[in-house]
């Protein structure tokens, strides 16, 4: 996989050492790295010195481990090329636990680079670091399901790379951890011939067939289609180009919203699960399904509705395409893995008109007729008067202000709580092409960081990160960041004064009140966010929220905006808001269980 024919000498030429933050510079080059994030610390001095100086990266310094490490994060989803994160060893990687761990499950290839004590001083406690010497730190991040290693030469950093490159080649990108101690990074070694730029392959697909009973034994009639974002675009333009050719409806997950837009609108049922649309539900769950194909889906619980056991109904034939490997709630289901070919007759079958399962579908116009009327009759429709413009704004309005305001080119990025379920709810009316959400880890702080990774790498549009106040006590601070490195980004904090849901599940039994849990202090956000040398937007209604947005899209620095919204807005489909740690939901299954 690696010749050594590539002009830039042998693995093993001793002839042409080179100090190895110029070799880890190379490296990084190779794998497509344009920009680092850091926080600087005595043990990454001296790769610092030499990146910091390298024309080839943009490098940007945060104020935090796990904020630096979402940007890394937050550069991958909005440009598809993977970033590096430096911090030192010890506190400051275990800070950027959370997000190798977020990484790791949202298959992005950030390359998380600590440095460690002296390798010589490995079975000594050292200041800053833990454990069986200096290097713990690996078992943490193999722990985060991330490719770990302690780099002692160059040989070590090579094979790194190596098992980085080849899980890009098989379509299932992975997160790198390198554990670099301080005498390794001031040597110098071989230069080895460097293969050519690593470029993400198509996943390896497996076709999961399950056969249901058919009720009429004929040829599956009523069809849908079910899409995640684990899948690359050449998959997802097959699909469509089948869902339009046959007329089939298709409902997306959360974290494949951008999908919507690239959709006929006769054919986008929304997002079935998590921040869910009653035509999406109906159409998933429906038990005259026939065939329902799913194609880079993760069956988790948000993307599931908590499992619902209706997605694999005993009378409906199930195709899954996924590049992982199946795994059913509550029991086992049994399927047969088919390879590629599966793919291209389903296809063929739904579009080719000499095909007899193409006839039987046009038995089934009024089936999908209706289902598709359905659809196009509950998208949501912005009813804003004139009288309204004067009153209190709420989450909701305030998404689909924020929906209507911006460009297809603007990245939009949400956080975790309550606004991220109503922003990807309302955001779906109105599909965006560049909204991103993390939420099967759902970190705390996450778009602030990510958002601002997004706008570095992206400085020709203006960012948008939709957050609560939560969150910005979380990984506020980076404001400053923001305004070091004048990033085009508004940040937009929906202030509620609380843990959104927690606290509705705290104050739904009215005991705690004002002491509650899920209740935040009240901070003084403009004055937080000016001493960081911030520009500050309050509004309460949808006139200063139109008004705010306006002028921030003209700035050129970061800008933040505060909508003091209430406290209490109902959701748009409640149904939708489901956890497994719900005690409604624990008691439930434990009763299944012992009956």
């Amino acid at each position: 996989m690696f010749p050594n024919d590539h002009g830039n000498g042998s693995p093993n030429d001793l002839s042409n050492p080179i100090p190895f933050p110029e070799l880890l510079a190379d490296w990084l080059v190779q794998t497509g790295v344009e920009h680092i994030f850091y926080v600087p610390g005595a043990n990454i001095d001296f790769l610092l010195k030499s990146l910091f100086t390298d024309k080839r990266f943009q490098c940007y310094g945060a104020i935090h481990e796990s904020t630096a490490a979402f940007m890394a994060d937050g550069v991958f989803r909005q440009t598809g090329k993977p970033a590096a994160v430096l911090s030192i060893g010890g506190p400051g990687a275990f800070n950027m636990a959370t997000a190798a761990y977020t990484c790791a499950q949202h298959h992005t290839p950030v390359i998380f680079i600590s440095g460690e004590a002296p390798s010589f001083f490995k079975e000594y406690g050292t200041f800053q670091h833990v454990g069986n010497g200096s290097y713990s730190v690996n078992a943490v991040f193999n722990a985060m399901s991330c490719l770990s290693e302690q780099i002692l030469n160059g040989i070590t950093l090579k094979n790194a790379f190596e098992r980085f490159f080849n899980a890009m080649e098989h379509g299932k990108p992975i997160p790198l951890h390198l554990s670099i101690p301080c005498d390794v990074a001031l040597s110098t070694f071989p230069k080895p011939g460097f293969p050519p730029r690593a470029a993400f392959a198509d996943p390896e697909m497996t076709f999961f067939d399950r056969p249901g009973i058919n009720r009429s034994n004929n040829p599956p009639l009523r069809v849908a289609l079910w899409l995640g974002d684990q899948m690359t675009d050449a998959t997802f333009d097959r699909l469509k180009k089948m869902a339009v050719a046959a007329n089939i409806p298709v409902a997306v997950t959360i974290e494949s919203l951008f999908r919507l837009s690239e959709l006929p609108e006769l054919l986008r049922s929304g997002i079935f699960g998590y921040a869910g649309h009653e035509n999406a539900t109906s159409l998933i769950l429906d038990p005259e399904l026939d065939l329902l194909i799913i194609a880079g889906v993760e069956l988790t619980e948000k993307n599931t509705y908590c499992w619902h056991q209706d997605i694999f109904h005993p009378h409906r034939h199930v195709v899954m395409i996924s590049r992982d490997k199946l795994h059913t709630w509550p029991h086992p289901l049994e399927f047969t893995a088919v390879r590629s070919d599966k793919e291209s007759l389903i296809t063929r079958q739904l579009t080719d008109p000499s095909s007899p399962l193409y006839d039987q579908l046009s038995i089934q116009s009024d089936w999908r007729g209706s289902m598709l009327k359905k659809s196009n009759e509950n998208k949501y429709k912005s009813s804003i008067s004139t009288e309204d413009l004067l009153r209190p704004i709420t989450v909701g309005i305030a998404c689909t202000l924020i929906a209507e305001s911006i460009t297809d080119e603007q990245p939009v990025f949400t956080d975790a709580g309550d606004h991220r379920y109503f922003a990807t709810f309302h955001f779906a009316q109105k599909p965006h092409p560049c909204f991103h959400s993390a939420p099967q880890t759902a970190p705390m702080g996450w778009a602030i960081g990510a958002g601002m990774g997004a706008a570095a790498a992206m400085r020709e549009t203006r960012t948008i990160i939709i957050t609560g106040d939560g969150c910005m006590l979380m990984h506020g601070n980076e404001i400053s960041s923001a305004v070091k490195y004048q990033l085009p980004v508004t940040i937009i904090i929906m202030n509620n004064r609380g843990y959104g849901k927690i606290r509705r599940r705290f104050d739904a039994e009215n005991k705690l009140k004002e002491s509650s849990p899920g209740s935040l202090p009240t901070i003084d956000w403009p004055s937080f966010i000016k001493s960081l040398g911030g520009a500050c937007f309050e509004v309460e209604t949808i006139e200063d929220l139109n008004n705010a947005l306006d002028e921030t899209n003209t700035m050129e620095g970061p800008a933040t905006i505060i909508i003091e919204v209430n406290e209490d807005e109902d959701y748009p489909n409640p149904a939708a808001m489901f956890s497994s740690c719900a005690p409604g939901f624990i008691q439930q299954w434990m009763t299944e269980k012992i009956n």
